[in-house]
């Protein structure tokens, strides 16, 4: 069953025989990307077929280990040092305990296909060449055209209003 708002949805298999995978073959008008870890290679791939700026949400040492000319031609964004080294600030209700670093995990892969219509992959694969071509990755496709589907929705609740919202930041060449 599809789940709400979505129109429909498909299960691709990456990585195993008979199954591609649809991501480095995706066109779009626009592209908003989050991945913990990323290849210069494999942005590059993703921006071939998208129209507008490809934007990144990433963590911010795998951003910064792009060269600089790549992190120019993308927006590129990181978790909010606040959110990444939460647990260890004084007053937390982790003091005292085991402390971990809260760095991004997701790994979601947002469409602008056509006015009001927008295409999520939701899945295990990064912004890598070995996600791309070697790995086996399990990947879900939804397709829809409600407003919270859309990159406005999705960057204004993560980026705020303004672009610089506290849960990522812009990260620049030499940063």
């Amino acid at each position: 069953e599809v789940p709400e708002p979505y129109d429909t949805f498909a299960f691709h298999p990456v990585g195993i025989p008979g199954y591609g995978n649809p991501i480095p073959k995706q066109t779009a008008k626009e592209l908003l990307c989050i991945s913990p870890f990323l290849k210069e290679e494999a942005i590059d791939t993703l921006w071939e077929n998208v129209q507008q700026t490809p934007q990144i949400l990433s963590r911010r040492d795998s951003l910064l280990a792009l060269p600089a000319e790549t992190l120019k031609e993308c927006e590129c964004y990181a978790l909010s040092d606040l959110i990444v080294d939460g647990e260890y600030l004084e007053g937390t209700e982790t003091e005292g305990d085991v402390q971990h670093a809260q760095d991004l995990h997701a790994k979601v892969f947002i469409y602008k296909l056509a006015a009001k219509k927008y295409r999520w992959f939701l899945g295990s694969a990064n912004a890598t060449q070995a996600a791309f071509h070697k790995n086996v990755e399990c990947m879900v496709r939804l397709d829809g055209r409600h407003y919270s589907l859309s990159l406005a929705t999705v960057r204004s609740q993560l980026l705020g209003e303004d672009g610089e919202g506290a849960i990522f930041e812009r990260v620049l060449p030499g940063d």
